[in-house]
């Protein structure tokens, strides 16, 4: 068996299981996934870094450890931050279509987290209910069939924050055109150009956090 996400190849581990574990949850955009595979992933690392009988192989464990690294920082991110960091894993290895879905994920998860104080009296169904309403406030869907629990709420929310809703919904429709492009054949854009695309895309995301769009909502 071979590997998807891990730089690995001609290597036959003691327990295979485990990385494609990981890298199954990391090409499915499964969040939840990654980190608990993560943690089993690290366990095996240390079991195969210090079997004597792989020192031939030791350069390419070290390559996979030092490949993984960046996910140390996981446990102490907001989910926007984890998201952000896996869109450019993944981009690196030229995954875009799943980087994208993290780069979706990650914006709709920030805009989650700005919210969160408005939204601590309202009754949601479950997390996706709550990111939606969210996401319907900031594009200001007053007729939309459901989701509208905080503009029914904070009546004038999207007036009072338009500059900044604006900012965020002209992103947010620029990564859900690409996301559903890249759901496509492509025949118009070549590879190094999507891949430059969608690293300037994290830029502005990125970009956004860094000035701490919607940290001061009027209500």
């Amino acid at each position: 068996r071979t590997l998807n996400f891990i730089p690995v190849s001609n290597m036959k581990l003691l327990n295979n299981e485990v990385f494609e574990s990981f890298s199954k949850s990391l090409l499915s955009n499964d969040l939840r996934g990654v980190e608990r595979n993560h943690k089993l992933l690290k366990q095996e690392l240390a079991i195969l870094q210090k079997n004597k009988e792989l020192k031939h192989i030791s350069s390419l464990i070290e390559k996979v450890d030092s490949e993984l690294r960046p996910l140390e920082m996981l446990p102490f991110f907001e989910p926007y931050q984890k998201y952000i960091l896996l869109a450019k894993m993944t981009m690196e290895k030229n995954y875009l279509i799943v980087s994208l879905a993290y780069i979706f994920e990650s914006l709709r998860e920030y805009c989650a987290y700005r919210f969160l104080d408005l939204c601590t009296d309202i009754d949601f169904k479950d997390d996706y209910a709550k990111n939606t309403a969210v996401m319907n406030t900031i594009n200001n869907f007053r007729q939309a069939k459901f989701g509208i629990e905080i503009l029914k709420k904070h009546k004038g929310i999207y007036q009072k924050n338009k500059t900044e809703f604006k900012r965020v919904r002209k992103l947010y429709e620029k990564i859900r055109k690409r996301r559903n492009a890249l759901a496509h054949i492509n025949t118009s854009s070549n590879f190094e150009d999507i891949k430059k695309d969608l690293r300037e895309i994290i830029e502005k995301v990125e970009g956004l956090f860094d000035d701490e769009v919607l940290a001061k909502i009027i209500v």
